[in-house]
């Protein structure tokens, strides 16, 4: 396994995913793919897999594929380069931001990148949630409809559950009844 491969991709994945470890599944994906490291079975249970484990998802999800990819030390370079460019980044922002922190440009140009973020995240969570719903089959429109119905269910519940101030726990215990319940 030639290791400069998994660091390249990792790093690239950190330099330009902004906005958390669901914005890193896009670029993590299309590593995986480039590189042949998984399939696409293997990549949505390391998602399922990086997502349950405590941490950071886009940390879990790179060790996760750099140890599928190359192992022990796979998972370490995929690890140090994932992070490398937000800490070099973290370092030279905090050198700086002492003489930017009242700069409304700033402060608009961050503004500015909450749609790109959603829309990153949006564009895997759809496609992933259909993939695990409907592997291998065309999806008509009306289940295509039925699902966005869906999402926007869950939208108003996860209002309601900020509204409310209910507990995490609950909400995982009262997800993970539905699903035994519903999809066993």
């Amino acid at each position: 396994m030639n290791y400069f491969y998994i660091f390249i991709e990792f790093f690239q994945t950190g330099l330009f995913a902004i906005g958390g470890g669901l914005a890193t599944v896009p670029f993590v994906k299309e590593a995986v793919s480039r590189q042949h490291w998984m399939t696409n079975g293997e990549m949505s249970a390391a998602i399922a897999a990086a997502q349950s484990l405590p941490g950071p998802f886009g940390v879990n999800l790179a060790v996760y594929v750099g140890y599928s990819a190359g192992g022990v030390f796979g998972g370490a370079v995929a690890m140090v380069a994932l992070t490398l460019p937000t800490l070099i980044c973290a370092y030279i922002v905090m050198r700086m931001l002492e003489k930017w922190k009242s700069s409304r440009i700033l402060g608009d140009m961050f503004y500015a990148l909450r749609p790109c973020t959603a829309g990153m995240i949006a564009s895997v969570i759809l496609p992933l949630f259909l993939t695990q719903l409907f592997d291998g089959i065309h999806i008509p429109v009306n289940v295509q409809c039925a699902v966005l119905y869906a999402v926007l269910v869950g939208i108003g519940v996860l209002n309601e559950i900020k509204r409310w101030k209910l507990p995490p726990v609950l909400i995982i215990a009262t997800g993970a009844a539905v699903g035994l319940l519903f999809f066993r």
